[in-house]
């Protein structure tokens, strides 16, 4: 099991910050960001399917993730959040 730090860029979070706003359900949207970071935690090469941008994206209701992972430093980059 390899174990990843999960880092959100700016615009991630702000992404999120917007949708969270928004949305009539605040704790789903939280907590589908708090298990984007436990899943990309371990093994983030396997989660999530293959983007034509070379990233991953990754579903968790109602949130769309996309990111990116470095295997050499063990760093995963939550590149943008949109809703799902």
């Amino acid at each position: 099991m390899t174990r990843y730090t999960v880092v959100w860029h700016q615009q991630a979070q702000n992404d999120l910050a917007d949708i969270w706003m928004a949305s009539p359900n605040r704790g789903a949207v939280s907590a589908a960001a708090n298990k984007v970071d436990s899943l990309l935690r371990f093994d983030a090469t396997t989660k999530g399917t293959p983007t034509p941008e070379a990233m991953r994206e990754l579903l968790v209701a109602p949130l769309r993730a996309v990111f990116a992972v470095s295997e050499s430093d063990r760093v995963v980059r939550v590149v943008y959040v949109t809703s799902s």
